[in-house]
């Protein structure tokens, strides 16, 4: 079977090419890749613990350091990188609409890089775990993002905004007593979250509650909205 031109200079550069992405990985620098980690998914490769252990070096993004995600290809040295990286580098570093490649230095522009959908198949068919430990769920790539967005392990946000990451399984459970679930004032029967509801902030200013009066051996126990009388009338002298 005859090779397609890309193929043989792969196969006849394999040297070249491992000692050109240790070379790009040393003049990239940890601050270099650091600064390309974006918390946002959409930005960088695929972060997972592959099943049949590491992928393929001609997988890795050289400039994330992950396995590609939407991989392109530069034309001029056929390494690999997440497109997103791309662009984000070329934003970065872009002089007259052209920067160099992380990796052969060459200058390249918008059309020096292409989407290879080859690589991309293959990538998305390797197998990958659930990031969630105690769930013991092996699929393909292509199948991970639509099972993390289901998985009952998956942590996620309180829905009503106390703060805490709540594993989506106990989520019910949380909610019922999450300290921002919405209860009412024994007393004045308004409404707002609990922690509110029962805090001094709210109790020592609701005119429903019932308070004692603060002189000495009077028993008068009363809701707020009335102690302004009972404390307009003259104290009993005591003998």
């Amino acid at each position: 079977m005859q090779l397609c031109q890309q193929e043989y200079w792969l196969l006849s550069n394999n040297n070249y090419l491992i000692n050109l992405r240790a070379a790009a990985n040393d003049h990239l620098g940890s601050s270099f890749v650091e600064s390309f980690k974006d918390p946002d998914s959409s930005y960088g490769g695929y972060d997972y613990t592959f099943v049949d252990g590491d992928p393929p070096g001609n997988y890795i993004c050289l400039i994330c350091t992950l396995v590609s995600r939407d991989p392109h290809q530069v034309s001029y040295c056929y390494n690999i990188y997440c497109k997103s990286c791309l662009d984000k580098h070329r934003k970065k570093s872009s002089m007259n609409g052209t920067f160099s490649c992380p990796a052969c230095r060459k200058l390249l522009d918008s059309r020096s890089y292409f989407k290879d959908g080859r690589m991309e198949r293959e990538i998305k068919a390797l197998k990958v775990q659930c990031i969630i430990e105690e769930f013991d769920w092996k699929g393909t790539l292509g199948d991970i993002e639509a099972h993390v967005m289901g998985c009952p392990y998956r942590m996620v946000d309180c829905s009503l905004g106390c703060g805490e990451k709540i594993c989506c399984r106990e989520m019910e459970t949380h909610l019922r007593d999450c300290p921002k679930r919405i209860v009412s004032c024994p007393y004045c029967k308004k409404e707002g979250p609990h922690d509110i509801i029962t805090s001094s902030a709210h109790l020592d200013r609701c005119y429903s509650c019932p308070v004692k009066c603060c002189n000495e051996g009077c028993e008068f126990i009363e809701e707020r909205f009335w102690f302004k009388h009972h404390e307009k009338r003259p104290k009993a002298i005591v003998y």
